[in-house]
């Protein structure tokens, strides 16, 4: 009885690591879109009146990213 799982050949263990790259490739794009889409929001409301009225004299991390 050889129950022991068997490694899989080269090529197949290349084949997963290219899928996986092309992921990580994929999720790095996303995570960039998203960035921008953050930050396009942000700029829109600090850019709003009301909104800089209650932040009057606070200004967290975000806040100076987003003016500098």
């Amino acid at each position: 009885m050889n129950d022991k799982p068997q490694l899989p050949s080269p090529e197949i263990i290349q084949k997963t690591v290219e899928n996986w790259q092309e992921v990580c490739r994929r999720l790095d794009a996303l995570n960039e879109l998203l960035d921008i889409a953050n930050n396009a929001f942000e700029e829109r409301i600090l850019s709003n009146p009301v909104t800089a009225y209650r932040l009057r004299g606070i200004k967290p991390k975000a806040i100076e990213k987003v003016g500098e």
